[in-house]
């Protein structure tokens, strides 16, 4: 089965423009992991810091807590 034609722009096969298309995608999945990672220990912070202030306002709740598991 042949291959049809989708009228799109032609897939470049010179050797300077693929290292420049794969740089840069090099480049943006960096970015998008270190900001993952940077979302994700917000995260983390965010939700140790809500589980404190839960504990705090609800003394009966880290008394139940204590007595189950200290």
């Amino acid at each position: 089965m042949a291959c049809t034609d989708s009228g799109g722009p032609p897939i470049p096969t010179d050797n300077p423009t693929i290292l420049i298309y794969a740089l840069a995608a090099l480049v943006v999945l960096w970015l998008v992991f270190a900001m993952m990672r940077k979302l994700f220990g917000i995260a983390i912070i965010l939700a140790l810091v809500g589980g404190a202030w839960l504990l705090w306002s609800n003394p009966e709740l880290l008394e139940n807590l204590w007595s189950r598991f200290g």
